[in-house]
């Protein structure tokens, strides 16, 4: 070993003990590369006759921080020399017979550095380190080969950092260039590496073990985050697949192979289902419904897990944001009746047609609502903009003295609790907010408008001699048929058919709403009320007043309740089945 090399590795081993701060310069740094760089060299000649020595793999891994320290507080630094300096460690350890804790703690900081390089300068960074098929290796190295350590070191779940693998992971598919390289990468592949089909399970089911709550030590929002950017990788490369399985003599097969991970991902989104809207919007505009096409156009024969995709995916566009990107996607939802599974799309395209015909809410960012119960508005202002209360947003008013009211009459005792509720389901990413009660409203109101001339004839038979103002009118929008039935206004209980509301604070309010519509004498008001899916478990009911205006009756305010499902569903309806405009 030269004296130069000598000379310098004394200077970084003095660096690395030194535990004060050391102001960094541009010429440690580049000697610290070029005896880095000298020394790899001239391990990888000798690669075969050298044992693998762990503790200088140790060293190797400080003396990355030093560098990476060193990159972030004198940018001047070349790229080139980083990026030689890069693949060289990277190679060396991979070239490794096995990996040891220290090889996968050493790639992992080399993960995180690759993604610091990304920032510090993107645009002449990629292209070098793109250029490098080690770099690729790298990205799938941990997930093809077998180590207990891998999981324990690369994917830590702790509110202290992010996994450096993954955020480097993502850097990767945000980027097109990145994107479309790495994707050549996998097709590149034999066919019996099966890399993509190793990194998805793999994925998945760290995916699963995110969601578990026994990660007490990390934050709700923590593992939600971290389950956002794993759903992102996973559907990202599940289009990979497929793209690598079009070029295949029977395309039918290789769906086939893919349905099991789309089915897993799927499941996943659920079983988080305090979050599930979020979770099935990251899906959506990760490409998975792009995905699900494929396979429903491919494969003839599919297992039932496909249908019931299908069959609970539709309910959530019910959501703005998930419909919005829907329509992102297809423009033109007549595209989905296609393929060996049109019939079963025809129902999801039918319901998505039926929610884009009231798309026009979603062009305002004002939010048309009042939860004054005895609101006095004439006519909704469609360019009124609610406003919140300031002490927990979970209400909103068209004016002061709305706000005034409802205050002496129920939220004054309602706002602590409501605060603390909304705050919890915020931060988890679970809470149902204004925007999606306003879009669901209008859907309520059209579907009612449909059938609220059918519904006393209809329940007659259900419940002789019983009144309008006896009945309550319930629209159920938790499945793609929808289905509109009646119940006896006296069972419009807080608790009632089973079911379990979790706001316990707004039973007041609930039940002085329901005695109005009894004792009301006015024959052009309403009640009615509509269910909508929010998790696998629980679901949102409206319970709105409705007002006669002209030919059509106007949701003026309504009451929204997070509900349990039933375990058992008794027989105690009178159905009318809603028609949908062709």
């Amino acid at each position: 070993m030269s004296e130069e090399i000598l000379e310098v590795r004394d200077t970084l081993h003095q660096l690395l003990k030194t535990k004060t701060s050391i102001e960094y310069t541009v010429q440690t740094v580049q000697a610290g590369l070029r005896y880095l760089r000298a020394d790899i060299r001239l391990k990888l000649l000798e690669l075969p006759r050298l044992p693998v020595d762990a503790q200088e793999l140790t060293g190797w891994v400080s003396t990355f921080v030093l560098v990476l320290q060193a990159c972030q507080q004198a940018p001047r630094v070349k790229d080139e020399t980083a990026c030689s300096w890069l693949y060289l460690t990277i190679v060396y350890a991979m070239r490794q017979r096995s990996p040891t804790p220290d090889s996968v703690g050493f790639l992992s900081v080399a993960c995180s550095s690759l993604s610091v390089l990304f920032d510090l300068d993107a645009a002449r960074l990629r292209p070098v380190i793109l250029s490098n098929a080690t770099f690729f290796k790298t990205l799938v190295y941990l997930w093809t080969t077998p180590t207990g350590n891998r999981d324990a070191v690369l994917m830590e779940l702790t509110d202290r950092g992010n996994c450096p693998f993954v955020g480097l992971f993502l850097k990767v598919l945000e980027s097109k260039d990145a994107r479309d390289a790495f994707f050549r990468y996998l097709l590149s592949l034999s066919p019996h590496d099966a890399v993509p089909e190793c990194i998805i399970w793999a994925l998945a089911r760290r995916a699963e073990d995110c969601i578990e709550p026994s990660y007490s030590n990390v934050s709700t929002t923590r593992r939600n985050r971290f389950f956002t950017q794993l759903v992102s990788i996973l559907v990202a490369l599940s289009a990979t697949m497929l793209a690598k399985t079009a070029s295949k003599e029977s395309m039918e097969n290789s769906c086939k192979e893919q349905i099991p991970a789309l089915l897993l991902l799927f499941e996943l989104a659920f079983t988080g289902n305090s979050r599930t809207v979020s979770n099935i919007g990251d899906l959506v505009s990760g490409g998975f419904l792009s995905a699900l096409m494929v396979i429903t156009r491919n494969v003839r024969a599919l297992p039932t897990g496909v249908e019931d995709v299908i069959n609970s995916f539709g309910p959530y566009t019910a959501y703005p944001g998930i419909l919005t990107l829907v329509l992102e996607a297809y423009p033109d939802p007549a595209q989905f009746a296609e393929g060996y599974m049109g019939s079963r799309w025809k129902a999801f395209k039918d319901v998505v047609m039926y929610n884009v015909s009231n798309t026009g809410v979603l062009d305002t960012s004002k939010l048309d609502l009042c939860d004054n119960l005895v609101c006095k508005r004439k006519v909704r202002a469609a360019k009124q903009d609610a406003m919140k209360c300031s002490g927990c947003s979970s209400v909103v008013y068209c004016s002061v003295n709305c706000q005034r009211e409802d205050w002496n009459r129920f939220h004054r005792e309602e706002c602590a609790r409501a605060r603390a509720d909304r705050l919890l389901r915020v931060s988890e990413q679970r809470c149902y907010r204004h925007q999606d009660r306003l879009f669901q409203l209008t859907l309520f109101e059209a579907h009612f408008n449909d059938v609220v001339d059918d519904l006393p004839q209809k329940h007659k038979a259900f419940r002789p001699g019983f009144g309008t103002n006896d009945i309550l009118p319930v629209i159920s929008f938790l499945e793609l048929k929808i289905e509109a039935a009646v119940e006896p206004i006296i069972d419009c209980k807080w608790t009632s058919y089973q079911r379990e509301y979790l706001q316990d604070h707004l039973k007041p309010r609930h039940e002085a709403l329901v005695e109005e519509y009894r004792t009301t004498k006015n024959r052009s008001m309403r009640l009615a009320q509509a269910e909508f899916v929010f998790s696998r478990d629980c679901y949102v009911t409206l319970t709105a007043k409705f007002l006669k205006r002209g030919d059509s009756f106007e949701a003026v305010t309504c009451v929204y309740r997070y509900a349990t499902r039933p375990k058992i569903e008794p027989v105690r309806r009178s159905t009318v089945r809603m028609q949908f405009p062709q």
